[in-house]
């Protein structure tokens, strides 16, 4: 199934397709803002460097999944193993699904 999301802004990019899409994905407020502030470090750190415009927007639909049920860094951690062991396929750059991954863990743990 093709994903036919439109980035609310005119870079394309990646990394600002994945922060928009994790600052979309609460209703204003509270968690929205949480989300923004994480999407902002995410980019500033570069969780998104190494992706394509298809990945990002799965892996930030997953980041955000797991920052809003609890999941938190032990699911992302556990989704980067899974990624780069190959138990989790259908990515365009592995690598780069699997770094932004631990990556926002690694952000998330510090938050």
């Amino acid at each position: 199934m093709k994903n036919n999301y439109c980035p609310p802004i005119t870079d394309p990019g990646p990394s600002r397709i994945a922060a928009d899409r994790l600052t979309i994905a609460a209703r204003p407020g509270t968690v929205r803002d949480i989300l923004t502030e994480y999407a902002d470090q995410l980019t500033t750190a570069g969780a998104f460097a190494d992706v394509t415009a298809d990945d990002a927007r799965t892996i930030a639909a997953t980041i955000a999944w797991d920052a809003c049920h609890g999941e938190e860094s032990t699911a992302l951690r556990q989704r980067a193993a899974a990624v780069t062991t190959g138990a989790w396929g259908g990515w365009d750059n592995p690598t780069g699904v699997a770094r932004a991954f631990t990556i926002a863990a690694t952000v998330l743990d510090a938050l």
